[in-house]
């Protein structure tokens, strides 16, 4: 069983603490499955063309002085839709999926760099993922964008200035028009 093309698009539709519902829309790649005596099994791919190995688990979630954070939700989500729509993948709901597979498909130039990675801690971390994207979802409706203190605007960079000073307001740091504000203008 597989759907690519017929069934591969989904539209997560998930509720917001204190919120209209939220949508993301996504296209899966690709899913495959197989019925066995206790049910369905599925495996979610994401194709990779690439010659280096990526591993799925590493691309989501990083770490940074001890803490772990969400850094892309795209597998866990997929995993979502799959897992709550099964109608995406052209089963009804009376199927029972018994064992979901997530993970990237990657492609390289020459046939040793074809391989599949599995994304073993995402599948168990599905439902955080849905959380941190409603968190995100609420975020972006009450204009609450934090600044990412590690970007640096590049060389040349026509807006750069404006990040910078964005980024010193974030910081704590005085402006030039921070400084300029209490001083009386002289005619």
């Amino acid at each position: 069983m597989r759907c690519e093309d017929a069934g591969g698009t989904g539209n997560l539709g998930f509720t917001v603490p204190g919120g209209e519902p939220a949508e993301v829309r996504g296209r899966i790649d690709r899913v495959d499955g197989r019925r066995v005596a206790e049910g369905i099994e599925l495996r979610v791919i994401d194709y990779k063309t690439s010659g280096s190995a990526r591993d799925p688990d590493e691309q989501h979630r990083k770490e940074k002085d001890g803490e772990v954070t969400w850094s892309d939700l795209q597998l866990p989500l997929y995993a979502q839709v799959v897992r709550s729509q099964p109608q995406v993948c052209g089963l009804s709901d009376k199927d029972d999926v018994i064992a979901l597979d997530v993970g990237y498909l990657c492609i390289g130039a020459t046939r040793d760099q074809v391989r599949w990675n599995p994304a073993e801690a995402l599948v168990t971390q599905v439902d955080e993922a849905v959380q941190e994207a409603q968190r995100i979802v609420t975020a972006i409706r009450e204009a609450r964008f934090p600044m990412n203190v590690d970007l640096q605007g590049e060389v040349g960079d026509p807006v750069e200035i404006l990040c910078r000073t964005a980024l010193q307001r974030a910081l704590g740091k005085d402006t030039d028009r921070d400084a300029d504000e209490g001083e009386e203008e002289e005619s």
